[in-house]
C-alpha cells in the first residue's frame, strides 16, 4: 500500500494484481531486491505504509487509521484483474510459492484449484464482505468477518471492491487494467506519476491459460460470489485504464452500498466517573477523557464525579450506610445510570480509539446491550465498558440483583456492628462465619456481600461480575440475551496494559496502536506514571493520539 517516493501518489495493493510488481516499480526494491522472488522479511514502514503488514490495505483502513499519509495525495491508484484469474493467481501462489518452473499441466492445476475452492467456499459464502465489499474493507474487533491487515492468505481471497470502496463510494482517482500492465508507466505518467518499469515478481502459474480449464460449474460460482469485481473489471471495455475523478474522463461503477440500517436504540450519552473531581483526576486519566471528546462530538458526554452524581441518578439509600471503597462504588453507580438512560459507560481510564457511531449500534444490535468477553477465567465480562438500550433487560435484571445485594451487606453490616464491640472469642468468629455463609444466601461465584476494600486480590474485589456469572446461570431470560450479544475478547483493550505500558514498544504493540485493532485500551491509573515517558508503549500510543 505504499507511497511514491515525493509522497503525492497512493497505489492501492490489492492482493494478487500485481502489487508487488508494481512497488519494485516504485523503488521499493533498493531496500528489498529479492522482494517477490524469495521469502523476505519486512518491517513495517509506517511513513509510507509499507511492509510488516500493511501492503494489503484497503483505502478505508488508510481514511480512518492513517489519513495524515493522504493529505497531500494527489493521485490514488489500484490495479484491477478478472475475478478468476485473481483466484486462480491466489491458488498457485499458495501451492507454487517460488517454484513456478516445471509445473504441472494446466489442467491438473485446474483441477487442484477446483478442489481447493471447495474447500474455500464455506468461507466465501459465510463472509458478509463478499455480500457487501462496497461498504469496504476494515480490520477492527467489531469486524468479525475481516481479516487482520496481516492476515495476508485470507486478504487473497476478499473481493477487490472491499479495497477501493469507502462507505459505498469509490474513493480513488484512476483503476489500471491488469491486462495492460505493460503499459503502467505509460499510463502514470499522463497523471505526473513517475515509476520505474515493472518487472515481473510473484511469478506462479500462468492464470489466464488455467482459466480455460475449469469447469463452467466453478467458473460461474465463482463470478457469483464476485459480483463487484467482475463489473468493475468489465467497466474497462478493453481500454488500459479508466478513472474516476470528475476532471478525467469517467465511466459509470456499480452504485453504491446502501447505508446500513441503524435504529439509533443506543441514547447517544456516554457516562464517565472520577470520584474527587476531574480537575484532580491523574494526567492519564485527564488524556483518556479527551480522546472520547475528540472521537464523539456529537454525544452528550457526562463527566461526573461525587458532587455531581446525585444531579443525574437517585443511587439506592444503602449506600449512605455502607463505606463501599469506590471500585465497588463505582459499579453501582454504573448500573444506576444504563437503568435509567441507557447509552455507553466507560471507565475514567479506558482510552478511546475508534468513534461510537462506527460501532456501538451493530454491537448491540442483537440483545441491546454489549461487553467485552470473559477478562479471566471467573469472570464472563469486564464491566469497565458497557453499553445498553434505554430498556436493556440484561441491565433491567442486572440492576434488580444489585439492589437485592446491597440490602443484604446492609444486613451483614448491621450483623457485624453488633458483635463488633463484643469482646473478641472464638465464639464471635463462629457466629460471623456462620451468618455470613449459611444464614445469607451465597453466590457460586464468590459471596453475595459486597467488598470492603479496593484491592483487587481481595475477596469479592469482582462481585459485580460474579453477580452477572450468578445471573447467568440462575435466569434463563439473561443467559438467552447475553448469548445473542456478539462476543469480543477483553484481551485486546488489555493488551498494552498487559505487554507493560513503561516498557519499550515492541513492533507488535506498534502494530496494534497504529492499525487500531481495539476500538478501546484499558489503561490505569494504580501504578505511579513518571513524568518522562520516552519511548515506552505509553508514549507510543499518546502520540497516536495526537496525530493529525
Amino acid at each position: 500500500m505504499p507511497l511514491t517516493t515525493d509522497r503525492t501518489a497512493l497505489f492501492i495493493h490489492i492482493p494478487k494484481c500485481a502489487g508487488t510488481s508494481m512497488e519494485m516499480a516504485m523503488g521499493y526494491g533498493r531496500f528489498y531486491p529479492t522482494l517477490g522472488e524469495s521469502r523476505t522479511a519486512t518491517t513495517p514502514d509506517y511513513a509510507n505504509l509499507f511492509g510488516g503488514g500493511l501492503q494489503h490495505l484497503s483505502i478505508r483502513e488508510i481514511a480512518e487509521n492513517y489519513p495524515h499519509c493522504l493529505s497531500h495525495i494527489k493521485l490514488r491508484f489500484a490495479i484491477i484483474r478478472h475475478p478468476i484469474e485473481r483466484l486462480i493467481s491466489a491458488f498457485g501462489w499458495k501451492t507454487y510459492r517460488f517454484n513456478h518452473t516445471n509445473l504441472p499441466m494446466p489442467r491438473v492445476i485446474a483441477g487442484g484449484f477446483e478442489e481447493w475452492f471447495d474447500e474455500t467456499l464455506p468461507f466465501l459464502e459465510n463472509n458478509s464482505i463478499l455480500h457487501d465489499p462496497l461498504h469496504g474493507m476494515l480490520s477492527a474487533e467489531h469486524a468479525f468477518d475481516t481479516p487482520r491487515v496481516n492476515e495476508e492468505d485470507l486478504r487473497h481471497l476478499m473481493p477487490q471492491a472491499c479495497f477501493i470502496y469507502h462507505h459505498g463510494g469509490m474513493d480513488l482517482d484512476l483503476l489500471i487494467n491488469f491486462d495492460a500492465i505493460h503499459e503502467v508507466q505509460t499510463i502514470l505518467k499522463k497523471f505526473d506519476v513517475n515509476v520505474g518499469a515493472l518487472p515481473h515478481r510473484m511469478k506462479s502459474v500462468n492464470s489466464s491459460e488455467i482459466a480455460k480449464s475449469i469447469s463452467d460449474k466453478c467458473r460461474k460460482r465463482i463470478t457469483e460470489l464476485y459480483y463487484h469485481d467482475l463489473k468493475l473489471y468489465e467497466q474497462f471495455q478493453g481500454q488500459s485504464y479508466v478513472a474516476t475523478t470528475t476532471t478525467s474522463p469517467s465511466i459509470s461503477f456499480p452504485s453504491s452500498a446502501k447505508q446500513r440500517g441503524r435504529d439509533n436504540k443506543i441514547p447517544k450519552k456516554l457516562f464517565m466517573y472520577w470520584h474527587q473531581g476531574w480537575n484532580n483526576a491523574p494526567d492519564v486519566v485527564k488524556r483518556c477523557k479527551a480522546t472520547w471528546q475528540k472521537h464523539n462530538p456529537s454525544w452528550d458526554i457526562n463527566f461526573l464525579d461525587a458532587s455531581t452524581v446525585g444531579e443525574k441518578v437517585k443511587l439506592p439509600a444503602a449506600l449512605k450506610t455502607l463505606n463501599l471503597p469506590l471500585p465497588a462504588l463505582s459499579d453501582v453507580i454504573r448500573i444506576c445510570l444504563l437503568k435509567k438512560y441507557g447509552g455507553v459507560w466507560a471507565d475514567a481510564t479506558l482510552w478511546c480509539v475508534r468513534p461510537l457511531d462506527d460501532w456501538i449500534e451493530s454491537a448491540c444490535a442483537r440483545s441491546g446491550f454489549f461487553a467485552y468477553d470473559k477478562p479471566g477465567p471467573d469472570r464472563p465480562i469486564s464491566s469497565w465498558f458497557l453499553a445498553a438500550t434505554r430498556d436493556c433487560r440484561i441491565v433491567d435484571i442486572w440492576h434488580s440483583a444489585v439492589r437485592h445485594s446491597l440490602t443484604k451487606t446492609q444486613a451483614y453490616a448491621r450483623q457485624d456492628k453488633w458483635f463488633g464491640g463484643t469482646q473478641h472469642n472464638w465464639l464471635n468468629d463462629v457466629i460471623n462465619w456462620l451468618y455470613k455463609y449459611y444464614l445469607l444466601s451465597r453466590f457460586k461465584y464468590g459471596n453475595l456481600v459486597l467488598p470492603t476494600s479496593d484491592n483487587p486480590g481481595t475477596e469479592n474485589y469482582f462481585w459485580f461480575h460474579y453477580l452477572f456469572a450468578r445471573l447467568l446461570d440462575q435466569n434463563s431470560e439473561f443467559h438467552r440475551l447475553w448469548d445473542a450479544a456478539p462476543k469480543i475478547s477483553a484481551d485486546g483493550p488489555h493488551l498494552l496494559q498487559h505487554a507493560g505500558l513503561l516498557k519499550p514498544p515492541t513492533e507488535r504493540t506498534d502494530f496494534v496502536i497504529h492499525n487500531k485493532f481495539s476500538n478501546v485500551f484499558k489503561l490505569t491509573h494504580r501504578k505511579p506514571i513518571p513524568d518522562d515517558i520516552a519511548d515506552t508503549v505509553l508514549d507510543s500510543l499518546y502520540r497516536s493520539g495526537e496525530a493529525p
